[in-house]
């Protein structure tokens, strides 16, 4: 990226590294980390134009999210509780992520974005 002059680097996290999700385990620490690493990247790659942030979909249907016990009423809950009240879905994910490659987000570097519906915003 430093060749080209710059670009963006995104990362997938989970609301796990903010909230104790049953059955998440260490993945939600491991989360948290990966977070703060995204953070001190974009702090040093900032000065070649590289932009680092990170994802944070709510549930979704993956085969990693498949292996969490009881993700489906996770995922039931979110859609309910979330204030769109909708299920969130790949494309949702892969809209915002084109946005953070794309030069409309030239100005934002070392932030975690929730893409959730607004599942992150409610109390659980």
């Amino acid at each position: 990226l430093r060749s080209r002059g710059g670009g963006s680097i995104t990362c997938l996290t989970f609301n796990g590294s903010e909230r104790a999700i049953p059955g998440y385990g260490l993945m939600g620490p491991a989360k948290g980390a990966l977070e703060s690493a995204c953070r001190y990247i974009a702090a040093e790659l900032g000065q070649d134009k590289i932009r680092v942030n990170a994802l944070s979909p709510g549930p979704l249907n993956t085969l990693a999210a498949r292996g969490i016990p009881n993700f489906h009423q996770l995922r039931q809950s979110a859609e309910v509780k979330a204030p769109l009240n909708k299920q969130l879905t790949q494309q949702d994910v892969g809209d915002v992520a084109a946005f953070l490659a794309s030069d409309m987000a030239q100005a934002i570097t070392g932030q975690t974005l929730h893409v959730d519906c607004g599942y992150s915003i409610v109390s659980h």
